[in-house]
């Protein structure tokens, strides 16, 4: 027991899967408190925070990127590229806070549905403080401190959680605003204090080029993917009504939800990755661990979708305002199955400086979205469901280009038949076709039964490599660290 409470992996893990709970249970109760209409509200408000956590124009990302594949003992290195990183980003976060309050003094109003005006300055004010908090996170997790980290994250949560009990509709998501912005600063505050090592701010002007340089690269990669699902949302939010955002938000809410636990495990091993894959050739073992820790990832990404599928109708029970959202919310999840299946391989493809085709087939899958949904929605007045089969559709578009080219950075086959194995293997994808013919019956809970038990029985070799990695992770904890072997 003493060895488990002092694995400072497992005790990240589970702090994060704690954070998830509450994360998880706030979108519980916020739903059930602000009913569908304030719930569209506050799905748009959050879409929008989404959005503008790009703002920092891929800054974090150029540093965490620099941080886990330059060389990890250069500590003089670190500290200029930390001391330029923070400076580059306050300069982005005075022009965000600026413009927004120009935007409040000139009185003009903004998506006056969404009553996002009022919200505006709230809005900028957390998204600047999660700039520089997410800067630090990236730096605490190249140097495998996850403490701090975990407080971060369960804070921002926990400080929500009793709000529902005090607070309705306009003031919630007020006093959800706040709350948040309080957690953000109380956590920069931490995160300052305990820096690996001491911040000396002396500006130098290349740095921080290079620091936007590589980062507007590497952001547009990001943007591009969250566009994908992003996107959806905004479709939405712009053809229907108020409550049927609320609709899409509460599924949307509880799918992301689902799968959100499994990233704690790609938190944990990303610099390493990084570092690994990037080398042109890759020996055995290392080969080895990956298509491993893929497999891994994607079985428990099905048995989690599968049970969230299963217990979704029970929830729905509780919320029946929400009853209407079966469907969406099954092609939601399914949306994240489909991600699940790239794991790994869209890592490679950053460690190998191969941005640019993720950004190309990311821009090519939003505009599937996009352009498709608008086409549908305007020409066909389609249901809102459609959206969330399209974004299916998109993500499988996305993926299939995304392991084509790691497989052929690998050297293994590249073509449309091997590239598809890879991703729905049969052991994953008898069960996701029955699944499929339980959606398209209507007789979900049955085929959904059916396609657990099968999966189930198709992966029974995986038991033991599950052991074999629990194993690691409880006795051999260093081995996530960037030098660890």
């Amino acid at each position: 027991m003493k060895k488990i409470l002092g694995n400072k992996v497992i005790g990240f893990v589970a702090t994060r899967y704690f954070s998830y709970v509450l994360q998880f249970l706030n979108s519980l109760v916020v739903a059930w408190s602000l009913g569908p209409f304030y719930l569209g509200v506050w799905g748009f408000i959050s879409m929008i925070m989404q959005y503008m956590a790009f703002g920092n124009l891929g800054v974090d990302i150029s540093l965490n990127v620099n941080l886990s594949t330059g060389d990890f003992q250069d500590i003089n290195r670190q500290k200029k590229l930390v001391a330029n990183a923070l400076l580059a980003t306050l300069f982005t976060s005075l022009f965000y806070l600026v413009i927004s309050a120009t935007v409040i003094m000139s009185g003009v109003q903004f998506f006056e549905k969404y009553l996002f005006t009022r919200y505006l300055l709230a809005l900028v004010l957390i998204s600047c403080m999660n700039y520089f908090n997410v800067l630090f996170l990236n730096i605490f997790r190249a140097h495998s401190l996850f403490r701090p980290i975990s407080v971060f994250q369960t804070l921002v949560q926990l400080v929500q959680l009793p709000l529902f009990l005090f607070f309705k509709d306009t003031d919630l998501i007020n006093a959800i605003l706040l709350a948040q912005l309080l957690a953000h600063i109380i956590s920069f505050a931490l995160f300052y204090i305990n820096m690996p090592f001491p911040i000396q701010f002396k500006p130098e002007w290349m740095v921080v080029k290079e620091l936007f340089s590589r980062g507007i690269s590497l952001l547009v990669y990001n943007i591009t993917f969250y566009l994908i699902m992003l996107s959806s949302r905004s479709l939405v939010s712009y053809f229907y009504p108020v409550e049927t955002m609320g609709l899409f938000t509460f599924a949307a809410n509880i799918a992301s939800a689902l799968i959100v636990g499994l990233s704690s495990l790609d938190f944990v091993l990303f610099p390493k990755m990084l570092n690994r894959l990037g080398k042109e050739e890759l020996d055995n073992h290392t080969m080895q661990s990956f298509n491993e820790l893929r497999y891994l990832y994607t079985a428990l990404a099905f048995l989690v979708i599968i049970a969230g599928l299963l217990s979704y109708p029970i929830l729905l029970l509780f919320f029946k305002d929400y009853q209407s959202t079966m469907v969406v919310f099954t092609l939601l999840a399914m949306s994240q199955l489909v991600i699940s299946s790239g794991f790994g391989y869209a890592t490679m493809i950053i460690s190998r400086g191969r941005e640019f085709f993720l950004v190309k087939h990311g821009i090519i899958a939003v505009m599937i979205n996009c352009i498709g949904g608008s086409g549908l929605v305007y020409f066909f007045h389609i249901q809102f469901e459609f959206l969330a089969f399209l974004l299916v559709l998109a993500f499988v578009y996305y993926d299939i280009q995304v392991v084509r080219l790691g497989r052929n950075l690998l050297g293994l086959a590249s073509d449309f038949r091997s590239v598809i194995r890879e991703m729905f293997p049969i052991s994953t994808f008898v069960p996701l076709v029955i699944m499929l013919i339980g959606l398209f019956f209507g007789n979900q809970l049955l085929f959904n039964l059916i396609a657990l038990v099968i999966f189930i029985i198709l992966n029974r070799k995986g038991y033991q490599l599950f052991r074999k990695y629990l194993d690691i992770l409880f006795n051999r904890p260093s081995a996530v660290n960037i030098s660890g072997d």
